[in-house]
């Protein structure tokens, strides 16, 4: 997702193979955007498709046994959106107990194994698959400014029709329903391309 930006026309077909083998709606989400931010004039387009999408979630209409955008080629990705979104709860109301500086580095693994063993429901292991809450969660209001401090400073370099300013609304996208920051394939990227834009 992170490199569709930097894709030549003729590389879209395999871009798109591989947006389908994974099969990650937070990736579909982030290219759509990535590539409205590449192309303004194709705002009507990513509002069509957003429409569409948000109508056939919400029809669900049923295909061969399976709700349409349930049953996918890797599984049913409805079911880590919905263990995504009880973590995410679950970190806001928790992360109040310490909201200054917040329960810690690498405090939020142990966090969910044990909300999810206390309150009996499957959570995601590991991380929060928001880059803003388990920042929230482990460094608390402190970690916040800091995430703040470094979108303003790369924020201010953002022009639209620019494929390193879209690469970078990308990785803000995956940052809202995954963690790119700390898995090394992305967050090499996402700060390399952040450097660039501050640099340049």
């Amino acid at each position: 997702a992170l490199v569709s930006p930097f894709a030549p026309f003729w590389f879209w077909p395999l871009l798109g193979a591989g947006l389908g083998l994974i099969w990650s709606y937070t990736a579909f989400v982030g290219v759509a955007v990535g590539l409205v931010w590449l192309y303004p004039s194709w705002w009507p387009l990513g509002v069509a498709a957003a429409l569409t999408g948000a109508l056939l979630w919400c029809w669900s209409p049923v295909v061969w046994g399976n709700r349409l955008l349930e049953h996918t080629p890797r599984g049913d990705t409805i079911d880590s959106m919905v263990s995504r979104w009880r973590g995410w709860q679950l970190i806001c109301h928790h992360g109040t107990e310490r909201w200054v500086l917040g329960h810690g580095p690498n405090s939020m693994e142990p966090a969910l194994l044990r909300w999810g063993s206390q309150f009996d429901v499957e959570l995601c292991w590991g991380e929060g698959f928001n880059e803003i809450l388990q920042i929230y969660y482990e460094y608390g209001l402190l970690g916040l400014l800091a995430i703040g401090a470094f979108l303003w400073r790369v924020g201010s370099h953002l022009t639209l029709g620019d494929p390193w300013s879209a690469a970078f609304v990308v990785s803000i996208i995956l940052c809202v329903a995954h963690w790119p920051a700390r898995h090394v394939s992305l967050g090499v990227p996402m700060l390399s391309v952040a450097a660039y834009l501050v640099a340049h």
